[in-house]
């Protein structure tokens, strides 16, 4: 992203002045997203002042939920779930269990929040609004701040390529997932259907090749 387009903010979960990069305004999963990530990412290996190989050092992409029913969102969190396993995995080798990204079998506690915060009558709000929910690789605080969900196991990766399609991955498997309409409809589908073919109606063809089809095979 342009400097006009993003704000440097100084990140004390990162080291030696660690820095983030944070979009000034959503963007439209489009070629002009690809094209700023392909001038961010140009950017920061100019200045190769970056470790993204750190274990502090990563990628987090919000989703926009906003326009999607409570149930919706809930079956696109419950999607993201089902296949996280397999997205920390291809996120790198030090995002499993890492401590900024937590699975949720890593975290079962997360459940006891989701829990509470669907017996109350303010959805993501006052339960799901805690730093013991944010560290999470799916981390539902964002949704009472920005009306997203974000994912945040990505390794540091500085290739445009990847980032972008990384988040079509995580944009689709929630829309994909939405569109079961509630989370016990996605469940049913989850047990009554052939796995591949489940799977195959949460995420892109693209997405099943890369990163789903390497741990089936």
């Amino acid at each position: 992203f342009p400097s006009h387009d993003r704000v440097d903010k100084r990140d004390g979960s990162l080291r030696n002045v660690g820095v983030e990069y944070v979009t000034r305004v959503p963007s439209i999963y489009n070629e002009d997203l690809h094209k700023k990530l392909v001038s961010l990412c140009k950017q920061i290996n100019d200045s190769g002042r970056v470790d993204h190989e750190s274990i502090r050092t990563s990628v987090h992409v919000h989703a926009n939920v906003s326009d999607l029913t409570l149930s919706q969102t809930w079956a696109g969190i419950f999607g993201l779930w089902l296949v996280e396993d397999l997205l920390v995995q291809y996120s790198g080798e030090n995002r499993v269990s890492n401590l900024f990204c937590f699975r949720l079998r890593d975290a079962e506690g997360v459940l006891k929040y989701v829990a509470s915060d669907l017996k109350s009558n303010t959805p993501f709000s006052r339960h799901l609004a805690t730093d013991q929910v944010r560290y999470s690789a799916v981390n539902l605080n964002a949704i009472s701040k920005f009306g997203s969900v974000e994912v945040r196991c990505m390794r540091g990766t500085i290739d445009a390529d990847l980032i972008y399609d990384w988040a079509g991955y995580i944009h689709n498997t929630i829309r994909n997932s939405a569109k079961h309409g509630d989370p016990s409809k996605l469940m049913d589908a989850f047990f009554n259907m052939d796995r591949r073919d489940f799977i195959n109606t949460l995420v892109t063809k693209k997405m099943f090749n890369k990163v789903i089809e390497p741990v089936l095979s």
